[in-house]
């Protein structure tokens, strides 16, 4: 048996059916009492870099500091910056359009071609920030871009930085 959780993140990982097959297949052997949980998707499913990225996204989006941290300093070490903005960019763009159209959310996460999983987290991002945050975040997200590509950009420590001030303003 597969949770909830579990499929939603293997659904938004996997749009190959044979990759697909072969995950579940590995899973199935390390399931414990016979049901593939989230967890158990997170750590076999992906190499640190992307568990990183994952707890990163993840973890913003629900407020863990911690988690947060801790992923950020090992991206700094050995990820590119610019891949891990784009992600940051994605996913926090919903949640501002959650934000702004909490009305009508179903019509808003289809016109975004949201998947469910992240749109999920990002309503959550929207509930524990509110618009104003998030607007401020997606801006600063765009600012890095810009200045890295002009040659003005500090890297990590401005998302860092960018990250943490998003943190703050936790309701």
């Amino acid at each position: 048996r597969v949770a909830p959780d579990a499929a939603a993140l293997l659904v938004e990982w996997y749009d190959d059916l044979e990759e697909l097959a072969s995950e579940l297949e590995k899973l199935a052997m390390a399931a414990e009492g016979g049901v593939i949980d989230a967890d158990a998707v997170r750590a076999l499913c992906l190499d640190d870099g992307s568990r990183d990225l994952l707890t990163l996204l993840d973890g913003l989006c629900e407020g863990r500091a911690r988690d947060v941290a801790t992923a950020l300093l090992r991206m700094a070490e050995r990820a590119e910056l610019q891949p891990t903005v784009v992600a940051l960019h994605n996913r926090f763009r919903l949640a501002w359009h959650a934000a702004l159209f909490a009305a009508g959310e179903q019509a808003i996460q289809s016109a975004l071609g949201a998947r469910d999983y992240a749109w999920r987290l990002a309503k959550g991002a929207a509930r524990l920030y509110g618009p104003e945050a998030i607007r401020a975040f997606v801006l600063g997200l765009v600012r890095i871009v810009v200045r890295e590509r002009s040659g003005r950009g500090t890297g990590w420590p401005e998302l860092e930085l960018l990250v943490f001030a998003l943190l703050s303003e936790k309701k």
